[in-house]
Parts: structure tokens; C-alpha cells; sequence
């Protein structure tokens, strides 16, 4: 240990451990909804390290990653980790070679500050799989012929694919060559990690990922349809399907239709986030998905989606509750889950055997745009409406316009 700097050994606090467990629960149930976190002391000072730990919801696996943090802070210290003056580490790292693996882990841990937690957990996902590509290669030594031999790799790939989900690697019994919309999106987040690197000068030149050739992995694989706005016959029959048997369903998917606001957004929209007087919706600045924003977005309630709302008798409740909860009554205290919504709309389709056509909650805001446009909507109302602050965003929405433009009896003028 160094004479001037001196610490504890680092140890995992698991909170207090839960000595009455609710009926239908268990120990496990219990202890993971704790706060967890590293405990040590530095020249002296407490130093409590939580990490993303908590927000695991299961045990197992917020053990497992409490443990990978745990190891790390051993360890950062070992290797002369100062944690009131962080900045000389990451400049001592600077000087010496390091490898992609621990880059990754800083540039994540920057990623979390200002980032969606769904996104940092895309771009873990691409990078862990360039790690196990290049699991020592050093990050100053990569080159375009690197990233490009990489990715023309996983376009032609005919190996068991791996997938890499919630920390851990899973390896398939078929190949699952990336298609066209998975090595756009790789691509996406490679060129950012090495920016990052370069403007924290990790890497010298340009940025590699800039100099890769696109005709030459270009992918052939066809990416299953996703998003696709509903055929006119299948959106009545979902929506008379979920006016039946899941009226909580029923109305988030009118939500989305009408307001063509973000599944996310919604779950998280709270009565005191609506104004029925003056029939206005603010989309707080922790809810929306544009992280940049300074000013909370202001969005007007449509009449359709007003006479929605009224139905609930949301004067009957307080403020604070959610607009769409986990109870039956839409209205209530506990937020929907993030995932609850999907999970039950796939289940609607599933019985309406409707799997498979690329149908998602977005369909509801993509087949929104297109019937806009059918009703004389121009492309900036339809921007406005979506959020939008450019215009390729909104096109993205109205690329399957086509498919519900009929031009058969249309007549080309002579010459």
C-alpha cells in the first residue's frame, strides 16, 4: 500500500437485510429493492460507490454486477486510483497503452451521465461485441480495415450467433447475420466511442470508423419489419380486441395515436402534467427522450384524445398520480412499467394472430403520420406534432406512405 495514500479494503454493503417478508415474497424479493454499495475509506474519507446497481430489480444479477463493481474499485485502487482527484488517474491511463475493454468501461460510466439508460445499454450491447472480437487489441492500434473486416465479418457470419443481454453472453445454435439496419446502427456507435476517444485523446488520427466503405458491407440480409403502420382491417380488429379485454391498453394506444407522444414519455406523464382547460400536455424534461432539452416540450390535446382523458374523471383523483398506472382504472399512485404495455399489446396480437407483420406500439404513432398526411396534413404540421427538429426524422415516419397510396386508376398525361 503507497505510505501516502492509504485505504480500506473495499466491501460490498448489501443494505439491511429485510427481517419481515410480505406474504408472496421472499428474502431475495426483498433485499434487492435496498440500497447497495461499495464502502471503503481513502486518506481518511468514506467513500460510497453505488454504481448502476440499484437499478437492478433482480437479485441475482445485482449481485453479480455488484461483485464486477466491487472488483473494479480493487481494482482502480491497486493500480493508484485517487478518488478526490479522479481526473490524474484517467491522465496517468492516458500515458500508458490501454486496452478496448477498460476504455469501454470509463467511456460507459461518462455515457450514463447524459444518456437514456436504454441507450447506454445499446451501446454496451455493440461494444461488447467488438470487445469479443478484439479482447486485447489496444485502442490506439485500430484502424478502418479493423472496424471494416469487423463488420463485413458479422454481415457473412454462417458461426452460432451470440447475444449479449443484461450483462451476460448467450451463444444460439443458428448464425444471425447483422442485417442493414444492425451494421447502420453499429457503425453509429463505434464512429461515437471513437470520438469520444479521440476528443479525450485516447486515440491520435481520425476518427477509423470514418474511413470505412460502405458498398463493401453493405448487408443483403433483409431486417424483419418493425414499426409497421397497421393495414387498415388489422388496426379495427386490435383495437376492438383491446376495447374488450384490456381497456388500459386500449387507451395508451389511443394516447399514442392521437398525441404521438413516445410509449415511454406516457408512462411517466402525470395528472399535473395535464391541462384540460386549456387543453394542453407538458412532457417534463425527465421524461422526454431529447436529453439537450433546456425547456420542458408544450403539446396541444387533440379533441379526439381530450374526449379520451375526460372519460377517466381524472378530477376524481390527485395530482399526482399517473396518467397510466398498473391499475385497472388507467388512473393510479404506481406507473405503469416501461415494458407493461408492450408486453400486453404482443399479447393482443398474439391471439389475434397478427405476430409477425412488424407491429409495435410505434405503429400506432407511424400509421398517426400517415393518416395526418391523408387528411391534408403538410410535412411541417406533421413535424411540429411529432417533436421533430429535422425533417429526416419525420420522413422516417412516412417511408411506408406508398403502401396506402393507391395509383391505379391515375392517368399519365400524353406527350
Amino acid at each position: 500500500m503507497d505510505e501516502l495514500n492509504k485505504y480500506t479494503f473495499p466491501r460490498l454493503v448489501k443494505g439491511k437485510k429485510p427481517i419481515k417478508i410480505p406474504k408472496g415474497s421472499n428474502l431475495e424479493k426483498e433485499w434487492v429493492k435496498t440500497i447497495w454499495y461499495v464502502n471503503y475509506t481513502f486518506n481518511g474519507k468514506q467513500y460510497r460507490i453505488k454504481g448502476d446497481i440499484n437499478r437492478i430489480k433482480d437479485y441475482r444479477e445485482k449481485s453479480h454486477q455488484a461483485e464486477v463493481l466491487l472488483q473494479s474499485i480493487k481494482d482502480d485502487l491497486k493500480n493508484g486510483y485517487n478518488p478526490s482527484n479522479p481526473e490524474a488517474f484517467v491522465a496517468q491511463m492516458v500515458n500508458e497503452d490501454i486496452s478496448l475493454e477498460d476504455l469501454v468501461k470509463i467511456y460507459l460510466e461518462d455515457l450514463k451521465i447524459h444518456t437514456r439508460p436504454k441507450t447506454v445499454g445499446s451501446y454496451k450491447s455493440k461494444l461488447h461485441y467488438l470487445i469479443e472480437a478484439f479482447p486485447k487489441k489496444l485502442v490506439k492500434s485500430f484502424t478502418s480495415t479493423d472496424i471494416e473486416k469487423y463488420l463485413y465479418g458479422k454481415i457473412s457470419s454462417v458461426k452460432p450467433a451470440k447475444l449479449f443481454l443484461n450483462g451476460k453472453s448467450f451463444e444460439l445454435k443458428k448464425s444471425m447475420p447483422w442485417t442493414a439496419n444492425t451494421v447502420r446502427s453499429a457503425k453509429g456507435i463505434f464512429h461515437a466511442f471513437f470520438q469520444w476517444c479521440i476528443e479525450k485523446k485516447y486515440y491520435k488520427g481520425k476518427n477509423p470508423v470514418g474511413g470505412v466503405g460502405i458498398k463493401r458491407i453493405r448487408s443483403e440480409v433483409a431486417s424483419k419489419p418493425r414499426h409497421t403502420p397497421f393495414a387498415t382491417e388489422d388496426i379495427s380488429k386490435v383495437m376492438s380486441y383491446l376495447d374488450e379485454h384490456d381497456k388500459p391498453i386500449a387507451f395508451f394506444a389511443r394516447f399514442i395515436y392521437y398525441s404521438c407522444l413516445r410509449p415511454g414519455e406516457i408512462c411517466k406523464l402525470k395528472l399535473k402534467d395535464i391541462d384540460l382547460t386549456r387543453k394542453l400536455i407538458t412532457v417534463p424534461l425527465n421524461v422526454t427522450k431529447n436529453t439537450k432539452k433546456s425547456t420542458p416540450d408544450i403539446i396541444d390535446i387533440e379533441s379526439s384524445l381530450f374526449n379520451e382523458i375526460e372519460k377517466l374523471k381524472v378530477e376524481k383523483y390527485p395530482y399526482d398520480c399517473f396518467l397510466t398506472s398498473k391499475s385497472d382504472t388507467i388512473i393510479g399512485p404506481v406507473s405503469m412499467g416501461s415494458n407493461t404495455p408492450y408486453k400486453r399489446f404482443i399479447k393482443a396480437l398474439g391471439v389475434l394472430g397478427l405476430l409477425g407483420k412488424g407491429y409495435t406500439l410505434y405503429s400506432f404513432k407511424h400509421y398517426s403520420n400517415i393518416i395526418r398526411v391523408q387528411n391534408g396534413w403538410n410535412l411541417a404540421e406533421i413535424m411540429k406534432v411529432n417533436r421533430h427538429s429535422t425533417v429526416t426524422n419525420t420522413e422516417k415516419y412516412l417511408k411506408d406512405l406508398s403502401r396506402y397510396t393507391d395509383i391505379s386508376k391515375k392517368e399519365v398525361p400524353s406527350i
